[in-house]
């Protein structure tokens, strides 16, 4: 039995995710990071995919979560989507605190 496209980038997504709940358990935030980034880049796709739409591009991607928000009344989409976008960008940059510090903590306490 062949598995479709859609349904290939929707079990990628599940091992993703999968991957960065054991990678953060693990304390490495950077991986985790990116696993989930990986989870809601292969989720998008596949929803793409059932749509026919192009998702080969990052730009393409917000895109699709844009026209999804809208067909579906959820605003909440593209902010979820900025926040993963941010842990991509965390792989990189190593922005995000490690993992069991809390929030961004002011020196001088909380105002």
């Amino acid at each position: 039995m062949t598995i479709s496209k859609a349904d290939r980038y929707t079990e990628i997504s599940r091992y993703l995710i999968e991957e960065a709940q054991h990678q953060l358990d693990r304390g490495d935030l950077i991986q985790a990071s990116e696993k989930a980034w990986g989870a809601t880049a292969h989720a998008i796709k596949s929803l793409a995919q059932t749509r026919g739409w192009n998702h080969t591009r990052h730009d393409l991607l917000a895109d699709v979560v844009e026209q999804i928000s809208e067909e579906w009344d959820r605003t909440d989409l593209e902010t979820l989507f900025r926040s993963a976008n941010y842990l991509h960008n965390n792989f990189y940059e190593h922005a995000i605190p490690h993992a069991g510090t809390g929030r961004h903590k002011r020196r001088d306490g909380p105002h």
